[in-house]
């Protein structure tokens, strides 16, 4: 089980984001990624695992908000063994 500080809620940049980034940025942490914060860049797989239900945000919604988070220094993407 992943926890989260309160603190995110006064987090500027977090506080900045919309509605729909907030999940993914909230369900990457607590759900997508491994103990030690490792996860697939594969954007079908984290829509099925955060939005199982739902038609929107589609994987392509994923993926620019992924890349926007990687832009602004809060995700570091890298390949391993042939995968991202």
């Amino acid at each position: 089980m992943r926890t989260l500080s309160d603190d995110l809620w006064y987090d500027e940049w977090f506080g900045g984001l919309d509605p729909i980034s907030k999940i993914i940025f909230i369900g990457l942490i607590t759900k997508v990624a491994d103990d030690q914060g490792r996860m697939l860049d594969n954007p079908n797989l984290i829509k099925s695992m955060l939005f199982p239900l739902c038609e929107s945000p589609s994987a392509y919604d994923i993926n620019n908000t992924i890349a926007f988070f990687v832009a602004d220094g809060k995700l570091i993407s890298y390949s391993a063994e042939g995968k991202s």
